[in-house]
């Protein structure tokens, strides 16, 4: 009789009803407590019925910070199913709640070839892809910029990305910037946060590849901003600044993708965006570096809305479902080549928030979904 692998939790999610959840593959089964019995005692197949609940789902398709358990959150909107005892054993195979071919299992978490690669699970990246190309006809590049802000960029959306990273941001930026001071956004997309910069009296530029990010945010370019396209991570992308004349370079949720490849076997090279950004700064000059957390970024949400817990299955280079660096390897990218780390920071979140989603509240007061790193050029 198959069992139920060891990569999987059973969470209780009402009575008599279970969430099972393999942490790996992050995939999900709803059960009764009966089909719990027949997975987990070998109870032999009968002619009887079982209670199942279709639980998967890409919830991150509205936001990339709504919760990224990749299963639906609230138990009435789950899709029941009545299934013979060997219907639940092929369900729980395909939702891998059930591993026979071990091997097979661990090559299928490895990274998609393609959109249409469906032998591999994938990382997020993978996975969002698949969602936006496959299943919702949608451009991944106009998704990322939509997914977090409100129409025509005006603001930041009402989501932890406001309550968390511009809550902090804002203040990050008041005590950090000066007027007279030159910082270079890269990676500045439509130029909100270089908008922001401005406001304290510094003078910015803001460099994107993407070129209709850049006629956006020259058309809502604010008194201290100017925009520019630049293919940023590429040789000579910032030859337009002269040699140490900026103060401060910010990069925001950019540098992870030098560490992790949106497209698997395209490596960008973090040689030649750490030498831009050593060359223009000026002596004693910071690389100010805010990027999702090494650890708790993407990990599931469980538990109450005052006492949520996760899973950690996998960190750093070993987290085949997760896209950012580790701490160690994301600063050993520059400490040591030219830049030392001066200032470490955790984002926490807007108290405000705990009104508009409890959830989403308790789980990013309890662990820091953003990371601030300050490298000082040697």
């Amino acid at each position: 009789m198959p069992t139920i692998s060891r990569d999987v939790v059973a969470l209780p999610v009402e009575p008599g009803r279970w969430l099972l959840y393999n942490v790996f593959a992050k995939t999900s089964l709803g059960v009764d407590s009966c089909t719990l019995a027949f997975l987990s005692d070998g109870v032999a197949e009968d002619d009887r019925a079982y209670r199942v609940w279709n639980t998967s789902s890409f919830t991150n398709i509205d936001c990339i910070l709504d919760d990224p358990s990749l299963c639906i959150p609230c138990v009435e909107d789950w899709i029941e199913r009545s299934m013979s005892g060997s219907a639940v054993l092929e369900t729980c195979r395909r939702q891998f709640i059930i591993v026979d071919d071990h091997p097979a299992y661990l090559a299928a978490l490895g990274r998609m070839t393609s959109v249409l690669d469906t032998s591999h699970l994938g990382n997020f990246h993978d996975r969002l892809g698949r969602e936006l190309w496959l299943k919702r006809r949608t451009n991944p590049s106009a998704w990322w910029s939509k997914q977090k802000f409100e129409d025509g960029q005006a603001a930041v959306r009402k989501t932890l990305y406001r309550a968390v990273q511009e809550y902090n941001l804002k203040r990050v930026f008041r005590d950090r910037l000066r007027p007279g001071m030159t910082v270079v956004d890269l990676g500045c997309g439509a130029g909100y946060f270089s908008r922001l910069m401005a406001e304290t009296g510094a003078s910015v530029i803001g460099l994107d590849p993407n070129p209709e990010y850049i006629r956006s945010a020259n058309e809502h370019a604010t008194k201290g901003c100017r925009f520019s396209v630049a293919l940023i991570g590429q040789p000579n992308a910032l030859d337009e600044i002269e040699g140490e004349s900026v103060d401060i370079v910010f990069m925001s949720d950019a540098l992870l993708f030098y560490f992790r490849s949106v497209t698997p076997g395209i490596v960008s090279d973090l040689s030649v965006l750490r030498s831009d950004i050593h060359r223009v700064l000026a002596q004693g000059g910071s690389f100010i570096s805010c990027e999702p957390h090494s650890l708790f970024f993407l990990r599931p949400w469980f538990g109450e809305h005052d006492r949520p817990f996760t899973v950690v299955a996998g960190y750093g280079q070993n987290d085949q479902f997760g896209i950012v660096p580790g701490m160690v390897e994301l600063v050993k990218g520059f400490v040591g080549r030219g830049f030392s780390v001066v200032d470490m920071e955790e984002f926490g979140v807007d108290p405000h928030h705990r009104e508009k989603d409890p959830r989403a509240f308790g789980f990013a007061n309890a662990y820091p979904l953003w990371q601030l790193i300050e490298f000082r050029k040697d």
